[in-house]
C-alpha cells in the first residue's frame, strides 16, 4: 500500500533526524498496529482516523518528536497516560527500543484493544494497565506522556503523581498555547510542540 509505505518512510526519516535508527521489523510493527487501530477504531472508539496511513502521519509521527524530552540511559520508564489507541507510547518503544514502556488508559474497551494489538505486534517493553492496575503496582516513571489530556483537571494530575522526583509529563501543544518555561520541541514544520514540565506543575 503506497500511501503506507509512504507513511513509515516518514517514521524512519523523523527517526533518523532525531538520532535513532529503527529496525525494518520495529517498523512493520508500528504499521501493523496502526492497521489493527483502523480494525478497532470504530468498536473501541479509539481514533476519527480511518486509515493506518493517517495513524502514522498524525499520532505515531508527531510522537517521536519527543525523544529528545525522554530520560536517558538504561532502565527508564514511560507511561502513556491516557494512551488512547496506544499509537503514541508504542511508537517511542519501537523507535527507541529499550526501557519500559506502560500505557495506561481508564476506559475498558481501549485497555482490552491495547492488550490484543501489543500480543500481536509484541513491542519491547510494553505493557498494559488501567489506572487503578497502575496505582496498585506502585508504577514509578521518570516521564508521563500526556498527549491526549488537558493541562487541567484530574487525569493529568493522576499521570503526575505516578512520577518519580525529577520527572517530567510530557504535552503536545499548539505553538500559540505553549508554556514559556521548561524544554519544547516543534513537532517538524507544524505548529505542534512537544512541551516537558516537571511533576510541580500538575500537583
Amino acid at each position: 500500500m503506497p500511501q503506507t509505505d509512504s507513511a513509515m518512510d516518514d517514521l524512519r526519516s523523523v527517526a533518523l533526524e532525531l538520532g535513532y535508527a529503527p529496525s525494518d521489523s520495529s517498523l512493520c510493527a508500528l504499521v501493523q498496529w496502526a492497521e489493527l487501530v483502523v480494525q478497532w477504531r470504530a468498536a473501541a472508539q479509539l481514533t476519527g482516523l480511518r486509515t493506518g496511513a493517517a495513524i502514522i502521519g498524525e499520532l505515531m509521527v508527531p510522537a517521536l518528536y519527543a525523544l529528545p524530552l525522554l530520560p536517558s540511559g538504561p532502565g527508564f520508564h514511560v507511561v502513556d497516560y491516557g494512551c488512547g489507541s496506544g499509537s503514541s507510547g508504542v511508537a517511542l518503544a519501537a523507535v527507541v527500543g529499550h526501557g519500559r514502556w506502560t500505557l495506561v488508559d481508564q476506559d475498558e474497551k481501549k485497555v482490552t484493544f491495547c492488550r490484543y494489538a501489543q500480543a500481536r505486534c509484541g513491542i519491547a517493553g510494553v505493557e498494559i494497565a488501567t489506572p487503578k492496575e497502575a496505582v496498585s503496582a506502585s508504577l514509578a516513571c521518570d516521564a508521563a506522556l500526556a498527549r491526549a489530556l488537558p493541562s487541567q483537571g484530574a487525569a493529568i494530575v493522576q499521570a503526575a503523581a505516578l512520577l518519580r522526583e525529577g520527572g517530567s509529563v510530557l504535552r503536545w501543544v499548539i505553538g500559540e498555547n505553549r508554556p514559556l518555561d521548561g524544554p519544547t520541541v516543534q513537532c517538524g514544520a507544524s505548529s505542534l510542540w512537544v512541551v516537558s514540565q516537571p511533576r510541580e506543575c500538575f500537583t
